[in-house]
């Protein structure tokens, strides 16, 4: 936990002494929660992709505030349960606009609320604008599951497939363990990810 404090701290401190980190990390962040977590979509860190990924984030929060009718209409403990989704996503994009490392899984724990807002706003435009009744709900729901089960398909064999350039290297860990003493210290840059497959002290690159 200090470690962490230490490095959110050292990055906050980075973000207000030059804004232009912040904002960079912020349309990182943003990126990562509305196009990589919600649509499965991976644009390229370019002048075009920045574009595309604050238009798409635009279009997901305008559906987001498209269903705001609809929990007004709710019961006080439905209200109060959209409430804290909300205020949980806000206190979430807070601390990570700081935080210096950017990957979905960071954005899991609020993609199931995320998504939830989405479909509930999706529906009402249906409704309000192309006179959709509350039957499509249901099938909007289904597309999003088929949306999701597709993407992460697709993701699963990508992680399984022989020539991926990032899938673990579990036959070197495995020689590490098998041949390597255990006070051995490794040199690698990402000593995080060798400690926890083997067990050995790391030391970051030179």
């Amino acid at each position: 936990f200090t470690s962490y404090s230490s490095g959110f701290q050292e990055a906050f401190s980075d973000s207000i002494k030059q804004p232009s980190l912040l904002l960079d990390n912020m349309d990182r962040v943003i990126n990562m929660i509305f196009v990589q977590g919600l649509l499965s979509i991976t644009l390229p860190y370019s002048a075009w992709g920045l574009v595309a990924n604050v238009f798409l984030a635009a279009g997901v929060w305008l559906f987001c505030l498209a269903g705001i009718p609809y929990w007004r209409q709710q019961t006080l403990p439905i209200r109060a349960l959209g409430v804290s989704a909300a205020l949980f996503i806000l206190a979430w994009f807070g601390v990570h606009s700081f935080w210096i490392a950017i990957s979905v899984r960071y954005a899991l724990p609020i993609e199931p609320f995320l998504s939830a807002f989405f479909v509930v706003g999706f529906c009402q435009v249906g409704q309000r604008y192309f006179r959709l009744s509350r039957r499509t709900w249901p099938v909007a729901a289904v597309g999003v599951l088929a949306f999701y089960a597709v993407a992460n398909a697709s993701l699963i064999r990508r992680a399984f497939d022989p020539s991926n350039p990032h899938r673990k290297p579990e036959q070197t860990w495995q020689w590490i363990v098998q041949h390597l003493p255990a006070q051995t210290a490794i040199v690698n840059p990402k000593g995080a990810v060798v400690y926890l497959y083997t067990g050995r002290l790391t030391v970051g690159g030179v």
